[in-house]
């Protein structure tokens, strides 16, 4: 894991050089990592749930950058590939960041919307759904969970829901 505390930026990467060797002469380029290689954006403002998150997903050797802030998750999204992004959605403010963020990736980078109002999921699971949202996460939401609503939605999948109950956790469709 990197940690360059200038801008915020923590990164775990796993990954080995995408540098290729080209024969004498040829020039070297970049190759674009597949969606299992690519990073995960995490956007929350609250530290212990980006800590408790991002480990998970480095347990589970994903590639992870995250985010406090709209501006700083619009650079790491212009400046990175990502293959997902996971907002934690507090506030009305957070709507608007989602929408900016559906925005800026073309609805071609899966977004997630983790959210914790119980009593408004209903409600919440449509918003997330009518602006483009791959995925819909209740909290509390085990961080294991997090990350089959986060590998489905890498994969194509779209319109996911997790919801977690006394019964266990049901992910959608």
């Amino acid at each position: 894991m990197t940690n360059d505390s200038r801008r915020g930026i923590r990164r775990h990467d796993d990954r080995s050089s995408d540098q290729s060797d080209g024969p004498e002469g040829y020039e070297t380029h970049r190759r674009q990592p597949s969606d299992r290689r690519r990073p995960v954006l995490l956007v929350s403002a609250d530290p212990d749930q980006v800590d408790m998150y991002m480990f998970a997903f480095r347990s589970a050797r994903v590639d992870v950058l995250s985010a406090t802030s709209r501006d700083h998750a619009l650079e790491l999204i212009r400046d990175h590939s990502v293959s997902a992004i996971v907002l934690d959605i507090v506030s009305d403010q957070d709507w608007q960041t989602c929408e900016s963020f559906i925005a800026a990736g073309s609805l071609q980078t899966p977004v997630i919307a983790l959210t914790g109002w119980l009593s408004e999921d209903a409600m919440y699971q449509k918003r997330a759904f009518a602006m483009g949202c791959a995925g819909f996460v209740a909290k509390p939401a085990l961080p294991e969970h997090l990350q089959v609503v986060v590998e489905r939605a890498r994969s194509g999948e779209r319109r996911l829901i997790c919801l977690s109950s006394s019964s266990g956790v049901d992910i959608a469709p």
